[in-house]
């Protein structure tokens, strides 16, 4: 069985229809983007977990068929619905590694792609109108997020590593299941922007949290040096 492609597999940019169906191969080679004519991949039941981004940068590609294989990426809420919302998140994927901008709303996504947490330079990510119920602790990874929109979702809490997040500086979280925030709010000092539902969030009070993100992270920041020292100081909220 084949269990690798080579890169000169290229050189074959006429190739209209390509089955290598039940074979043993693990990844595919970049230079698959120069298929210019493809119309028909078959890549079921090989051993696949990744399709790389360059199937989504051929032209012609009318149906691609990945049954039978362990993909984790692109998520199952985009493979099951066809050829054409692969090769749409494929590209959206390769943009994000270009432009550090990255689109996933009304995608039914019940998690964050694995493409996403793992990519550290996103700068800014819509997740809003999905079904996301957890945020991963890898969401800390995000060092240089800058927004991060998770409007319309399932949550009920963030993990502590969102505190990881130093450059963020709008957060969009309404229309979950949230009602309080963790205490490592305090580390987002460059919070600006914090959209939350006043009427459900406790934690910060909602005479907080309408005066925005600075003055939420000022809150967390006041809780976290009462807890260490042993004393109360909130006055002034």
């Amino acid at each position: 069985k084949i269990s690798v492609l080579p890169n000169k597999i290229g050189n074959c940019g006429a190739l209209r229809h390509f089955s290598i169906s039940h074979n043993a191969l693990r990844s595919l080679p970049a230079s698959i983007k120069d298929f210019k004519r493809l119309l028909n991949f078959d890549l079921s039941h090989n051993h696949l977990t990744i399709l790389p981004a360059e199937v989504g940068m051929l032209p012609l590609l009318e149906y691609i068929e990945v049954s039978g294989n362990p993909i984790e990426s692109p998520p199952p809420e985009f493979l099951s619905k066809g050829t054409y919302t692969i090769s749409l998140y494929l590209r959206r994927i390769r943009e994000m590694k270009e432009t550090g901008y990255l689109t996933l709303n009304n995608s039914k996504l019940t998690n964050i792609p694995r493409d996403v947490l793992s990519y550290d330079a996103v700068k800014s990510l819509d997740l809003s109108h999905n079904e996301i119920a957890e945020l991963p602790t890898e969401i800390g990874n995000l060092r240089f997020l800058v927004t991060l929109d998770l409007n319309v979702n399932l949550l009920h809490s963030l993990p502590d590593s969102i505190g990881h997040c130093f450059s963020l500086c709008d957060l969009y979280l309404t229309r979950n299941k949230l009602t309080s925030l963790p205490m490592a709010i305090h580390k987002l000092t460059n919070l600006t922007t914090l959209e939350l539902d006043l009427d459900v969030v406790t934690n910060p009070p909602s005479v907080v949290c309408m005066k925005g993100g600075k003055e939420c992270v000022r809150y967390f920041n006041a809780i976290n040096e009462a807890f260490a020292k042993g004393i109360a100081r909130l006055q002034n909220f």
